[in-house]
């Protein structure tokens, strides 16, 4: 085991655990790095609802500050983008973000009617 998910606490295989407000919904694996969706459900509403830790347990970053136009937007899926991360949040926005760093590669926008593999990005674009 290497880790596990009890509703709102991920336990690593060291014993290190982190609880949070609501459910994680959903994890994405990488070689160094877990990916992971908390649930926007409870009181403690937020759009910061996506974070990433290493195999031992330490916090490597979380998804950062963004102006949406529902301000507590949350992000909503995760999908795996061969090296990189893509975060969906519930307003259409899309942030490419590198697994290990956090940091933002690209950012843009869910086409309607598109999937999210046929996503159009705006031009802004890092690094």
């Amino acid at each position: 085991m290497v880790y596990q998910i009890q509703d709102y606490t991920v336990v690593f295989a060291n014993g290190h655990r982190h609880k949070f407000h609501d459910l994680i919904s959903q994890t994405v694996e990488f070689n160094d790095a877990l990916i992971l969706r908390v649930g926007a459900d409870s009181l403690h509403r937020t759009n910061q609802n996506v974070f990433a830790f290493d195999y031992q347990g330490n916090l490597l970053w979380q998804i950062p500050v963004r102006h949406h136009f529902n301000e507590h937007s949350p992000y909503v899926d995760l999908y795996r983008a061969g090296e990189m991360i893509d975060a969906y949040n519930w307003d259409g926005q899309i942030l490419t973000l590198h697994p290990r760093s956090g940091i933002v590669v690209s950012e843009g926008f869910v086409s309607v009617g598109h999937s999210p593999s046929r996503r159009h990005r705006s031009p802004k674009s890092y690094m």
